[in-house]
């Protein structure tokens, strides 16, 4: 018997035979396997044509047997001969390939068979290796399996005839519906379209994917909902199709995933249409053809996901998802640049964008009220409306939007803003933008304008979940070079505790909010709060002054601090009473350059903290100063005065005066502070007595400290 042919044979290199395979004998056997195959067929075709050269010879015959195709060919369509040739030569084919392949795995397993009990010579065994490596390369994992094909020899134009027999058996195969069959999709989904739920399927799901992707009703904005329907089951349709054809489906998916992004579709979209049609089929379709059928749908969606979510990911989707959202950023900040026109032509803060958005949140929870501060107040009502332009203006960029997200949402903490509190605003936040908009606030606007919310919040979101994140703490000094420190203390509040417990729990929540949106304005970070004190850094003097000063003006700006609050009457700081406000509460700030101080992160809280003289010689000088009073030391006031800024930078307005709307000035914050000098003081735990200044926003300068007792 002969061995299959082996790919790869070098010439030069004895053959091993097996001397226990007779190769004449399967010789002989093979020649006479195709003798009697070809004997049969002659014998075949010899009996047929006698048979017609009898009919043909007798008249009766000839004409029964044409009475007899006449009835046969009546009772059998065209169609149905032709069905039953096609798959006469395919049953034959099929049987021949199989006969020939368990013929060529028989040869295999003899032939290795044989192969291990033969003692073979050095020679031989290398002739062996040659054969067994070639073998290997062809078919190890056929025979593995015990099945597959093992032609060696084929000639291009036999190995292009089975590769289109393969293909198609693979196309006849797609094109094979399963109509009935509540397990599989095919047969469930046509069940589907039979039923008289259907109509009910359909609202089902595109309400469910209205919920879940707001963008359905935008993009089909101008269809009827049985128009959109329709649009949904054609592709939903089409993937169904394709399921039994593998490379089609690839091919188009991939495609349509691709393209889908100019449009702003995108991964999550895919997913939102799987979870849709899955929750709506759930619903409508009966127990038993959902239980029957689930488990070849969600590998269906797996795969139709997959495959446009290839297309979404690539090159080309990419560089499509990236022209969509430029142009809709393009529309958004047109939008916006109108809503602030609008604001700039009106002035009053209660025509600002982020006060008529909590008027509409307090619609409808009245709690909302407790941020009166941010809403009554035109320059913090700006700088947030700031904050959702700059947001949009990164939308182009991923990883500075997502940065500047987890940075916003690691303060809010700070804020005690929780994501419910987040949430409650989106239908604000749209109002907002419809009541600026007017008549150009369509279906598609309001969808970018979701977006644009949804987007900041669940950014927020996932920094607020980060804690204190690396964002936040990149503003944290780091102790290589010099910096500031921050404390503050509020006056007599243990007193203030106990007489107004109630009243003085609202005040502290609002004096963090403050001294919060204060250190966020101008860059600083917040180290810690022991109680109601703050420990505040900042990379030099100069942000460090301006932190102070800003939280002064702040307390004075919103009056009452808490409804019922008045300050006592024993007080520690006098001069002007226009200066003063028994309304609010007296904060006491100390500041300190520091060039004696160590950084450390804290891995535990996720956040800086700072230790060394520096630092006690900080807390020691806040605890010399009055309620209301700023106090520094003699190298701290020398460095301030060292840095240009603070005589060249332009001093916002909010630093200038407690209107924060004066008219614009170019000089620094040098000529917006009064700065005295109170004298030395022993602190304790200081060896020497420190010299000290004490600053105050001008427009405060009437206040009176009264100097130390040298």
């Amino acid at each position: 018997m002969s061995l299959p042919p082996i790919a790869g044979d070098k010439k030069g290199i004895k053959k091993y035979q097996s001397p226990s395979i007779d190769t004449d004998d399967a010789e002989r056997r093979k020649e006479s396997f195709h003798r009697r195959s070809v004997a049969e067929s002659m014998a075949d075709e010899e009996e047929e044509e006698e048979e017609d050269s009898r009919s043909s010879s007798n008249p009766d015959i000839a004409a029964a047997a044409a009475a007899n195709e006449k009835s046969i060919s009546l009772s059998k369509s065209h169609q149905e001969e032709g069905r039953e040739k096609l798959f006469s030569v395919i049953g034959k084919t099929a049987s021949l390939l199989k006969e020939r392949r368990e013929e060529q795995d028989r040869q295999v397993a003899e032939f290795l068979a044989n192969m291990r009990k033969t003692e073979e010579t050095a020679e031989e065994r290398y002739t062996m290796a040659e054969e067994i490596q070639a073998i290997s390369a062809t078919s190890e994992v056929g025979l593995a399996q015990k099945k597959g094909f093992y032609y060696d020899n084929l000639t291009v134009e036999e190995e292009k005839m089975l590769d289109a027999l393969v293909l198609e058996v693979q196309e006849i195969k797609a094109r094979r519906k399963v109509k009935y069959d509540p397990s599989t999709v095919q047969g469930s989904f046509a069940l589907l379209l039979q039923m008289d739920c259907l109509t009910e399927f359909g609202i089902q799901l595109y309400e469910q994917l209205a919920r879940e992707e707001v963008y359905i009703p935008v993009q089909m904005a101008r269809m009827t909902r049985d128009e959109r329907i329709t649009a949904i089951f054609r592709i939903i349709n089409i993937c169904v199709s394709l399921y039994d054809k593998p490379n089609d489906m690839f091919e188009t998916l991939v495609a349509e995933g691709t393209r889908h992004r100019s449009f702003g579709v995108g991964v999550h979209n895919f997913r939102a249409l799987r979870n849709a049609f899955l929750f709506a089929f759930q619903k409508c379709v009966d127990p038993k053809i959902y239980e029957a059928s689930a488990g070849d749908w969600q590998n269906f969606w797996k795969l139709a996901v997959n495959l446009m979510s290839q297309g979404s990911l690539s090159g080309e989707g990419e560089r499509l998802g990236k022209i969509y959202v430029k142009e809709w950023t393009e529309e958004l900040l047109k939008y916006l640049s109108d809503i602030q026109k609008e604001m700039d032509r009106s002035g009053k803060v209660e025509d600002h964008f982020m006060h008529v958005m909590f008027m509409k949140a307090i619609e409808k929870d009245p709690s909302y009220k407790r941020f009166d501060y941010v809403y009554n107040s035109k320059r913090i009502c700006q700088r947030h409306f700031d904050t959702v332009v700059l947001i949009a203006k990164s939308l182009g960029s991923p990883e500075d939007q997502t940065a500047l997200l987890f940075e916003l949402g690691a303060r809010h903490i700070t804020y005690n803003v929780t994501r419910e509190i987040l949430d409650d605003f989106t239908e604000p936040f749209l109002q907002a933008v419809q009541h600026y908009l007017k008549d150009d606030f369509t279906d598609p606007v309001m969808y970018y304008f979701k977006k644009l919310f949804l987007m900041t919040t669940g950014g927020m979101i996932n920094g607020m979940d980060a804690g204190k994140n690396t964002g936040e703490n990149k503003k944290a000094p780091d102790g290589s070079e010099p910096f500031c420190l921050l404390f503050t203390d509020i006056e007599s509040s243990t007193n203030l505790w106990q007489r107004f417990p109630e009243v003085m729990k609202e005040a502290v929540e609002r004096h963090h909010r403050m001294i919060r949106t204060v250190i966020a304005d101008n860059g600083g970070y917040e180290v810690k709060t022991v109680g109601d004190s703050f420990i505040i850094a900042a990379k030099d003097v100069f942000v460090g002054m301006k932190i102070a000063v800003g939280i002064q003006l702040e307390l004075m700006r919103h009056l009452p601090i808490a409804p019922g609050f008045e300050m006592l009457e024993e007080v520690q700081g006098g001069g002007d009473p226009s200066a003063w406000s028994n309304q609010t509460l007296r904060v006491r700030i100390g500041i300190e350059h520091c060039t004696q101080a160590t950084a450390t992160y804290d891995t535990i809280h996720r956040r800086y903290d700072y230790y060394g003289p520096s630092v006690n010689q900080c807390a020691r000088i806040e605890a010399a100063a009055a309620g209301g009073q700023i106090l520094m030391s003699r190298d701290t006031f020398k460095a301030l005065k060292a840095i240009p800024a603070f005589h060249d930078e332009p001093c916002p307005p909010f630093l200038r005066d407690l209107d924060g709307t004066s008219a614009a000035d170019e000089r620094g914050l040098d000529h917006f502070v009064a700065v005295t000098d109170v004298g030395k003081l022993k602190l304790k735990g200081i060896k020497k007595r420190v010299k000290l200044f004490s600053m105050t926003p001008i427009e405060l300068a009437g206040r009176d400290f009264g100097r130390f007792a040298e």
